[in-house]
């Protein structure tokens, strides 16, 4: 197990770029502040498209998630509504809510990339934001809507994995070491009811461009990432991010859940392990067919296209995954809005 402590900065973020007041953001309007907001509403869990476009979609999405938190009903962004919608984000984390960071830290003139994992390069642009007085309006329930941006120093634990079953990665996200843990605490409670040598977790947060994918072998450091794919209907604007999810048939939607590995066999798309679905929201796994297989539209250093729900893997891993990983391991892939 590869050690190491570090600071991590800790930041309240907004949804709404510096340029633009969010009591301003109504129907009609357009722009990066609109897609900012349209992303943190994705992640509560509203299915509509992150295209910038402030259209009645939105406004109805808007109205929801204020019923929802006791506000008034008017479909427009006002500093209750921004507040409402925030939460703390953090070194390690990745998906739309960092993206909106990075694209609010680029609207005020730091240079970051813009590319939703919260890395040293978006740490140190929050630290410039401090350093430099700009204000990151705080969404974090509660806050009241200071405005602040909080820092804090703690220690870190990091696990060493490996990208395409190659070179070592020695960051790996809070998030992944989350889920690492999740899936161990479900592999307590299931002692015989799982394989107990390795497991499987898929963080559905990340985008499709990134390793997801992660078999990871108890007793030792070794954690492999792999690209993966998710389904065409749990991404209707082939975004890179998976946001609906679904256990229907024809859906064309990854469904979340426990899984368990089951038997191999030779298909249309090859060599394929077979899934069994032990959570009532992937229990028809057999019956839609959501199995793991190689593809040619994942492919590792470049990103996943989209499935019709099944874990898609890189022709040249899937066969020694497949083989690692089959006959009763855990595929722990939760949902990354909960």
């Amino acid at each position: 197990m590869f050690r190491s402590t570090s600071l991590a900065l800790v930041a309240v973020v907004a949804t709404v770029a510096h340029c633009e007041a969010a009591d301003s953001l109504r129907q009609g309007s357009r722009g990066t502040a609109v897609r900012q907001v349209q992303s943190m509403l994705v992640a509560h869990g509203h299915r509509i498209a992150v295209d910038g476009i402030y259209g009645p979609r939105t406004a109805n999405a808007v109205r929801a998630f204020q019923r929802s938190r006791g506000l008034p009903a008017t479909g427009r962004v006002d500093d209750a509504t921004r507040s409402a919608l925030g939460r703390r984000l953090q070194r390690g984390d990745r998906g739309p809510l960092v993206r909106a960071l990075q694209q609010e830290l680029r609207a005020a003139g730091i240079r970051v990339g813009v590319d939703g994992v919260f890395g040293p390069e978006t740490e140190r642009g929050v630290a410039a934001a401090a350093q430099r007085g700009i204000r990151l309006a705080s969404l974090t329930p509660g806050s009241g809507g200071s405005g602040e941006t909080r820092t804090e120093t703690r220690t870190e634990t990091r696990t060493e994995t490996r990208t395409g079953g190659g070179s070592p990665v020695r960051d790996a996200s809070a998030r992944v070491r989350g889920l690492i843990r999740e899936a161990e605490q479900v592999l307590a409670s299931n002692r015989n009811g799982f394989r107990q040598d390795v497991f499987v977790v898929v963080d559905l947060a990340a985008p499709s461009s990134r390793d997801r994918f992660y078999v990871v072998r108890r007793g030792s450091s070794q954690v492999d990432g792999y690209f993966t794919s998710h389904g065409s209907g749990s991404d209707p604007g082939n975004t890179g991010y998976a946001t609906r999810f679904s256990n229907t048939n024809n859906s064309h939607m990854t469904s979340v859940g426990v899984y368990r590995t089951a038997e191999t066999y030779s298909g249309r798309h090859g060599y394929s392990l077979k899934l069994d679905g032990l959570s009532g929201t992937n229990s028809r796994a057999r019956a839609r067919a959501i199995v793991i297989h190689p593809a040619n539209y994942v492919q590792e250093g470049s990103h996943a296209g989209r499935s019709w729900g099944c874990f898609a893997l890189d022709p040249r891993h899937s066969r020694s995954v497949i083989d690692a990983i089959k006959g009763g391991a855990l595929l722990y892939c939760p949902n990354p809005q909960r």
